[in-house]
């Protein structure tokens, strides 16, 4: 059940910017899953990848995951 505040406390356009925060969320999710399979395909001397950026990027997929819903 919806809360009726919302109604008076965010604007009119409050509904449409969670609608556009989504479809950002989907593109960034697609951008570091494909980061992570180059990391996984290429060699270590052609993309320099690190246990830190690889850690950093899975919890970046994560948080995009979860404000995809």
């Amino acid at each position: 059940m919806p809360c009726p505040m919302t109604d008076w406390a965010y604007p009119d356009s409050f509904q449409t910017l969670g609608l556009a925060a989504g479809w950002v969320a989907v593109v960034s999710t697609v951008c570091t899953v494909f980061l992570l399979l180059s990391w996984a395909i290429l060699p270590v001397e052609k993309t320099n990848r690190h246990y830190m950026s690889i850690g950093l990027t899975v919890g970046v997929v994560f948080m995009n995951v979860s404000s995809d819903t």
